[in-house]
């Protein structure tokens, strides 16, 4: 058998013992059609028993199964082939009636003597599932054990006993309801579960604090806020000066900026003047020569008129 498989059987049971208080040892109600299966597929009906249940249960027949065993000629078989398995004897008021008819007359409604039911027989196994609470049953699928799952009515009557325990709120109900796959009576409300709070350390592993360990911490508690305090006030007040530092630099270079502009103008000025002045000196110099030029020129001609009128003279 799986181990999945295991672990659903287990958990399903437990559901019986906690809720249901089935009680060991556990008393099983064998039917004919499992015997005879178990016998034919050669199943080892006590380690697959034990691996759900445990080790602590009793195999039971009443008087109409036993002579339906011994009939089929299977009781003496079940003795040789499980010697480690007894089938006790229950002695019942009917006359040789059929064993189906048997079981559903020991079963009453709430399974009040806590039978666990081991048939193969299918209308045995859906009346009980119908009409039944609190019957777990057993039967035989292709050389494996298999236990049917929890009916309606009995998931019912666990929802009721929870509740009666609990005095569920609608959340819890609701969360109760997809465990058992039904439906609550009257409208759930939406249920949104609580954030769990982060949780301090464990008080008894944290060593305890004497008075004076107190007034040390508080102390210190308090020079370290005064430290930090003097340490904002001193980073705000080195911020400052940076900030008028670099203002009063970008101010000094702003004036730099402007009295070279000034020098530069007033260069450029008095290049313009002195440039102004040397055309003008050489203006007047081309001036003078022009007139000294129309003078001399002006001077020849007197001096060839004084030259004939001597040598008229001479004449």
């Amino acid at each position: 058998m799986k181990a999945k498989r295991i672990k659903g059987y287990k958990k399903e049971f437990k559901i019986y013992q906690t809720a249901l208080k089935f009680k060991t040892p556990y008393n099983l109600i064998v039917e004919p059609a499992f015997i005879s299966l178990c016998l034919a597929q050669k199943i080892n009906l006590k380690e697959r028993l034990e691996e759900i249940i445990g080790s602590q249960f009793k195999l039971i027949s009443s008087s109409c199964v036993s002579s339906e065993l011994k009939k089929q000629k299977l009781f003496n078989k079940f003795g040789l082939e499980y010697k480690n398995l007894k089938l006790f004897n229950r002695k019942c008021s009917h006359n040789k009636t059929e064993s189906k008819e048997c079981i559903l007359s020991q079963i009453d409604k709430s399974n009040s003597s806590k039978f666990i039911v081991l048939s193969s027989d299918l209308e045995l196994n859906t009346e009980l599932q119908k009409t039944c609470q609190f019957t777990p049953i057993f039967s035989v699928f292709k050389g494996i054990v298999i236990m049917s799952p929890i009916n309606d009515l009995t998931k019912q009557k666990l929802l009721d006993l929870e509740k009666k325990k609990s005095g569920a709120n609608t959340g819890e109900l609701k969360l109760m309801e997809k465990r058992f796959d039904l439906n609550v009576e009257g409208s759930v409300e939406e249920f949104r579960p609580k954030k769990k709070k982060a949780k301090g350390p464990n008080p008894l592993s944290v060593k305890k604090k004497s008075k004076g360990e107190d007034s040390t911490n508080k102390d210190k508690a308090a020079k370290s806020t005064g430290k930090d305090e003097h340490k904002e006030k001193s980073k705000h007040q080195e911020q400052k000066t940076n900030d008028n530092n670099k203002s009063s630099t970008v101010k000094v270079d702003s004036t730099i900026e402007n009295s070279i502009e000034q020098e530069i103008k007033q260069i450029q000025d008095e290049g313009l003047v002195e440039e102004t002045q040397d055309k003008s000196q050489n203006s007047r110099k081309r001036k003078r020569k022009h007139k000294s030029k129309k003078n001399s020129n002006e001077s020849e001609p007197i001096d060839n008129n004084n030259e004939e009128v001597n040598d008229e003279d001479e004449d």
